[in-house]
């Protein structure tokens, strides 16, 4: 180390050489225009400064998570569909409604986070006994929590940097400011500028901003539409119900249920929303009726005059076709016996629309042939020959042939339910 002193006898430059700090040393005295006469001086070595600098950032982060809502209806909870025959309507139409609704959002997972550096700019190792950083809010101060790594060097040597981070939950959004502070070994402190807590600005990360309905019903099968904050908005369809649908075969209540879903990709978010729709379908009761077959051509032939009204028909061996009544007086078809052959005819029944045989209670066609005019009430039951039609038209086997015959038949007509809805 060379010292230069200005001034002195002569106004002289005076140097001096210093060894490397060992006591030692003697030192070397050199200059110009120095008087002969300097013969000593005194001198003291100071060791080098210690000094660290601590800086830090300051961060803000947080999370939304935007809220929905969902609502569904239908307009008509319930629809009559009348049968062809009823003269009702035999049609009805529903709309659902899947409403979606914005309803703001959550902002959570307020934080402020950053990072401590401090740098030994000195001149000589410093030995670091703590580092405290303290959060100011609302005019409270708190001590938080540095990471400063697994296995830290506390002593740090000139032009080392010791590099600790934070993030302290807070609040929401507070204000405030962020210092830390470290302390030596030697009993030097050192802190930081007091850094403001900066503006949160915009939410680091954001749930459910956009969202999907789906909606799953019985009849139109899976729909969806996307949504994305703030906008809501509506899914909206219709099904026409027709008696025709359903017919006989599926006749009364129906229930059709319909639910929406809301989902979002980035969560768990689930929310489901159902309307359901009763339909009600007129059922057609059979109504039934006891039917014969009546000789028209040759005037009415009864069993008895008075009371039962059952007829009976004269055979004619070419063949012929007879009328069939219900309830005496309702046309409901005919009845043809075929001409003779082999000694035996056969009987074709064609009954006209609107009406039907009569089943679930076996045969429903009853047969009795005569070999002279009969008479008294008949008993259906125990005539001769007995078959189940099940198609029209509907033909006997062979029956043998005969001079008269009672032909009776189980029929009716399927009317409106009338104690629908």
């Amino acid at each position: 180390m060379k010292l230069c002193v200005k001034g002195g006898p002569g106004d002289g430059l005076l140097f001096l050489e210093l060894g490397d700090g060992d006591s030692t040393d003697e030192p070397v005295l050199t200059g110009s225009g120095m008087a002969a006469d300097v013969s000593h001086f005194s001198y003291v070595l100071y060791p080098p400064e210690e000094h660290l600098t601590v800086t830090k950032t300051v961060d803000t982060s947080y999370q939304r998570a935007h809220d929905w809502t969902l609502e569904k209806a239908v307009d008509k909870t319930k629809i009559l569909l009348y049968a062809p025959e009823g003269g009702g309507s035999q049609t009805g139409t529903a709309t659902w409604t899947v409403t979606v609704g914005y309803d703001g959002y959550t902002d959570s997972g307020h934080t402020v986070s950053g990072t401590v550096t401090v740098e030994n700019d000195g001149g000589s190792a410093a030995e670091i006994t703590s580092l405290v950083d303290t959060l100011t809010t609302g005019g409270d101060a708190a001590v938080i929590e540095l990471d400063c790594g697994d296995d830290p060097d506390w002593t740090l040597e000139p032009g080392d940097k010791l590099e600790c981070t934070y993030a302290e939950a807070v609040d929401g959004k507070v204000t405030g400011s962020n210092k830390a502070v470290a302390t030596t070994a030697s009993g030097g402190s050192y802190e930081s500028a007091s850094v403001p807590i900066p503006d949160w600005g915009d939410p680091g990360t954001e749930t459910d901003e956009e969202v999907t309905v789906t909606d799953v019903s019985d009849l139109l099968g899976t729909q969806d539409k996307t949504f994305t904050a703030p906008t809501g908005g509506t899914l909206t369809y219709d099904h026409t119900f027709s008696w025709d649908d359903f017919g006989q075969a599926d006749c009364g209540t129906h229930q059709f249920d319909n639910t929406a879903t809301l989902t979002s990709a980035d969560s768990d978010l689930e929310k489901t929303a159902s309307a359901s729709d009763t339909v009600k379908v007129q059922c057609l009761l059979f109504q039934g009726e006891t039917a014969w077959a009546a000789n028209a051509g040759a005037g009415t032939l009864r069993y008895t005059p008075k009371g039962n009204w059952a007829t009976y028909v004269v055979a004619d061996a070419s063949g012929k076709t007879y009328n069939v009544y219900a309830g005496q007086t309702m046309y409901v078809g005919t009845a043809t016996l075929s001409a003779v052959s082999g000694g035996s005819v056969t009987i074709t029944i064609d009954l006209v629309d609107g009406w039907d045989y009569a089943s679930g209670g076996g045969a429903n066609l009853k047969v009795q042939g005569y070999g002279s005019a009969p008479s008294g009430n008949p008993a259906p039951g125990r005539f001769a020959h007995h078959v189940t039609c099940t198609t029209d038209p509907c033909t006997t086997p062979a029956i043998p042939a005969n001079s008269y015959y009672g032909i009776h038949l189980d029929v009716g007509r399927w009317v409106p339910d009338p104690s629908f809805p």
